[in-house]
């Protein structure tokens, strides 16, 4: 469980900070496009994940 806390916290932390900065206004797909790519992408890996 632990490791999946880091990784909600890395990945919320890192696309908040880049989204503040700008980091996404350079390309396309917009920000809002990514964003639910990436939270699809964590709930198929946290569902599949086993637990150990």
């Amino acid at each position: 469980m632990i490791h999946a806390v880091r990784m909600l916290g890395s990945v919320f932390h890192g696309y908040v900070s880049l989204e503040l900065a700008g980091g996404f206004e350079h390309s396309a797909p917009n920000a809002l496009e990514s964003w639910e790519w990436i939270v699809d992408s964590l709930d198929a890996v946290l569902r599949n994940r086993s637990a150990r």
